[in-house]
């Protein structure tokens, strides 16, 4: 019981902190707000103080927190994705090598981290992000977004205890199945009536997810959709400049992401249910790929 407790002590701490920093405001200036003085807003925020039931509501008012937060555990607006290159996110000082083109949420690589604190363990976890510069409270806010240095350097990590390859991808990506890995859009799954319904959804709000590229649905039958996904203008010179390698390597991984959500735990999902089968072209001179999904 003491355990759950702090777990939610933690999850507060960490929804509150992201949320005021999102609003740009000091701990004494939401004090001040909520007739408060500052120390209780700082044990709040290092997980030894819980909110009364009014100063929590009041606090989702002012910092426009998510009704559901606590449940989801995550500060999430599921809001679409713009790329960005200035020095600050969700109030907080990024290092220079992750702040040009920032075009993929934190909900589209949630499975990776969720793969490296469940794998590795949340000392491991605290510590590499401590060792890239940046903040485990920017990683709360699932509407705040990194670029392709940012994911290069964490697979990089994640290499150093596991080849990362399009093998290893499988066992890296596994969480992209469950509820936890992508926020308030989880509501949206649940309901899916079926594996193609399930993938309909997700292409639906991928702009929330990411932006390196847009997927447009060609077609869609009782076991298959065909798609096309291009790249924007603005992150062409990137995939320039990693090489076609790391490309490809990237692009394996998306495809393994899709295969491996296509297992999501929707209302109706049969128990023997398999991975959707994925086909996708070479990326051609006009910078998109065609993709076919199969329902086996």
């Amino acid at each position: 019981m003491e355990n759950n407790y702090q777990d939610l002590l933690n999850i507060t701490a960490g929804i509150v902190e992201t949320a005021r920093r999102n609003a740009g405001m000091t701990q004494k200036e939401l004090a001040n707000s909520l007739g408060v003085i500052q120390s209780t807003i700082s044990r709040i925020e290092k997980g030894i103080l819980s909110p009364t039931l009014f100063h929590w509501m009041e606090m989702c008012n002012i910092l426009k927190i998510p009704q559901d937060a606590i449940s989801v555990g995550y500060l999430d607006h599921a809001t679409i994705t713009k790329i960005k290159s200035d020095v600050k996110e969700g109030g907080h000082n990024l290092p220079k090598r992750y702040r040009d083109l920032r075009c993929i949420k934190i909900r589209q690589i949630l499975p990776i981290i969720n793969f490296v604190r469940e794998e590795l363990g949340d000392q491991t976890y605290l510590k590499v992000i401590k060792e890239m510069g940046m903040r485990p409270t920017f990683f709360i806010n699932l509407d705040n977004q990194v670029n392709f240095a940012f994911l290069n350097d964490l697979l990089e990590f994640i290499g150093h205890f596991q080849k990362v390859n399009k093998i290893a991808s499988k066992s890296i990506l596994k969480y992209a199945a469950e509820g936890s890995s992508h926020g308030v859009l989880s509501t949206l799954y649940n309901n899916a009536s079926g594996q193609i319904d399930l993938m309909e959804r997700y292409f639906k709000n991928s702009t929330k997810y990411q932006r390196a590229f847009n997927i447009e649905v060609k077609e869609v039958k009782d076991n298959l959709i065909t798609l096309r996904a291009n790249t924007l203008d603005e992150i062409r010179p990137t995939l320039l400049s990693i090489g076609i390698d790391m490309e490809n390597l990237l692009w394996s991984f998306y495809e393994t992401y899709l295969k491996k959500f296509s297992l999501y735990d929707y209302k109706n999902r049969i128990g023997t249910a398999r991975e959707i089968q994925v086909q996708s072209t070479e990326r051609d001179s006009d910078f998109g790929r065609d993709i076919i999904l199969t329902v086996a």
